[in-house]
């Protein structure tokens, strides 16, 4: 009996997109060397603020490293900027890639809030340097990631904003820390 064509053409699909299911999911997770995990954080104002937490397997109590908080821009998802967490996971960091207040699976509330609760959580965790502390902002989230330097307790030594600058009102920050802009006209991502 000879297997019609169409019938090889679907098990050829359907094995490549096992095959591509599987390579991406290892890829995402450092190949077992970063573990992935879903978390959901409570803000002050009572929104639940969905993250996706990357640490690096050798990261310990004992052994803290530095933690990344990365927030997306408008019109976007956490999803965005995963591939940042995913080669920052890899290279000795702690990542907390947030969804924005009333994006993705985050609550609608206070962004200030929202961002600072974020950042405030990945200082907190023991395996986190909370002295070593940075944030990625694109567009919208640089704005956030200025509001929760200004808000959180814990002092960020580097910021880097892609296609987002510094706020109108500068004079309120309470210090400015290492930062990298990144503007250009692709920098929509």
């Amino acid at each position: 009996m000879r297997a019609r064509p169409r019938y090889i053409v679907l098990l050829i699909s359907l094995t490549l997109l096992l095959l591509g299911t599987a390579v991406g999911s290892n890829v995402l997770g450092g190949f077992s060397t970063v573990s992935v995990t879903e978390i959901d954080i409570q803000a002050s104002d009572g929104a639940t603020i969905h993250c996706t937490l990357q640490k690096p397997g050798y990261a310990t109590d004992s052994e803290p490293l530095p933690g990344v908080l990365v927030i997306h821009g408008s019109l976007q998802s956490k999803e965005w900027l995963m591939a940042f967490g995913t080669e920052l996971g890899r290279r000795v960091f702690v990542v907390l890639t947030m969804d924005a207040n009333g994006h993705g699976d985050s609550d609608a509330g206070n962004s200030t809030l929202g961002a600072t609760a974020a950042l405030d959580y990945l200082a907190n965790l023991d395996y986190v340097d909370n002295v070593a502390l940075g944030i990625i902002g694109h567009s919208m989230g640089g704005g956030h990631a200025w509001r929760a330097i200004e808000n959180s307790a814990f002092h960020v030594s580097s910021l880097v904003l892609v296609g987002a600058g510094a706020p109108r009102n500068i004079s309120t920050v309470p210090y400015i820390p290492n930062m990298l802009v990144a503007v250009g006209d692709f920098d929509s991502l």
